[in-house]
């Protein structure tokens, strides 16, 4: 599943349900892919009014992240 975001600091996010992985494309910083990240949290984070917000309260404090890509 990928989603475009209209956002400040998010260019992309795709989850893949079967891995548990959601991956975020950053503007500036580059694409992370977060870890056993369950479904409704990827459910959650699309229906926020604030992507940015949400990513930093609850994606990175609660899941690894692995660097993939470097803008």
């Amino acid at each position: 599943m990928d989603k475009i975001l209209q956002s400040g600091s998010i260019r992309s996010i795709r989850y893949d349900s079967i891995k548990q992985e959601l991956e975020i494309q950053f503007l500036y910083s580059g694409i992370y892919r977060y870890q056993k990240v369950p479904l409704v949290v990827y459910e959650e984070l699309l229906k926020d009014f604030s992507q940015d917000s949400y990513i930093e309260k609850q994606i990175k404090p609660n899941y690894q992240a692995v660097k993939i890509l470097t803008v």
